[in-house]
């Protein structure tokens, strides 16, 4: 099964769940290989997305 996710806000452009993902891999610090879990929380009242790698927590995205 493909799954696909746009968040859509008003005033911002489309985010996409790829890009959201393909942005944190590239900056979390930790190896694709090494990624077990990935959790994303979108905040739309302050247009941020945190998140946490393999159960601790990182920075913010977008």
């Amino acid at each position: 099964m493909k799954t696909n996710l746009v968040i859509q806000v008003t005033g911002m452009e489309d985010i996409t769940k790829d890009e959201i993902i393909s942005t944190i891999k590239e900056n979390c610090g930790v190896k694709a290989s090494e990624i077990k879990s990935l959790n994303v929380y979108y905040k739309p009242e302050i247009r941020t997305a945190y998140y946490t790698v393999n159960g601790e927590e990182k920075d913010y995205v977008f």
